[in-house]
């Protein structure tokens, strides 16, 4: 018989503890946990950039989970819309990592990172003080209930054909220059499309105009256009 993982055996432990029971593992699969956690213990690991991400990521998707199912005002519909709404953007902070990994790793590992706010008002101490330059901060707004037929460039010409040309100038305010498009897709399953998306815009009067296309028709499903 194939002797089980540590992560197997660590969710058999919990699978046994919610039901009340105590899993008691095969004593050679013990002693592979014991020297895993040993060996752990003794190495000391330097967070690195990306698991600080990973960290955040995953503690706000917990936070933000546990709000939804706190939530008496939410019907079954909409708290399901709103998970996965979560799941999505956990997914895209955590670099494309899957929800289950993400957790997984963080009740494992990634609970013990301390995690770094970054301040954005910190001056730079780097060299005298010069004039500040405005910086164009990103609108990210979230894409939901696509059909998984509808492509990246179906929902960039959706959005394109709805909000039109400039009246002044004639021309297409919806560009590959004023627009990003990042359909989010399943990995395991050759990159199908999960349903859902985020465009990405540095214009706050666009974003306000794609907020008008919630609820608008494509490919046979009414979308939803929210702020992420």
């Amino acid at each position: 018989m194939p002797k089980k993982s540590t992560a197997q055996i660590r969710r058999m432990q919990k699978r046994a503890e919610a039901r009340g029971d105590k899993y008691e593992a095969p004593a050679s699969d013990s002693f592979h946990v014991a020297a895993d956690n040993d060996a752990a213990s003794q190495k000391k690991i330097t967070p690195h950039k990306n698991d600080m991400a990973r960290a955040r990521a995953a503690k706000n998707l917990k936070k933000s989970l546990a709000d939804i199912d706190s939530n008496p005002d939410l019907k079954a519909k909409e708290r399901r819309s709103a998970k996965r709404k979560a799941e999505a953007i956990a997914t895209e902070e955590a670099g494309g990592c899957d929800t289950d990994t993400l957790l997984e790793w963080y009740e494992n590992e990634g609970s013990s990172i301390r995690i770094v706010e970054q301040s954005r008002d910190t001056p730079s101490i780097k060299g005298p003080k010069t004039k500040k330059q405005k910086k164009n901060t990103p609108y990210i707004l979230f894409i939901g209930q696509l059909a998984f037929a509808t492509t990246a460039d179906g929902l960039f010409n959706h959005i394109q054909h709805k909000i039109g040309k400039d009246e002044r100038t004639g021309k297409e305010l919806i560009t590959p220059e004023t627009l990003k498009v990042r359909l989010l897709t399943d990995s395991k399953k050759k990159d199908r499309s999960r349903g859902m998306a985020f465009v990405e815009t540095n214009d706050p009067e666009l974003s306000h105009q794609l907020l008008k296309l919630h609820h608008t028709n494509l490919d046979g499903r009414r979308i939803n256009v929210e702020r992420s």
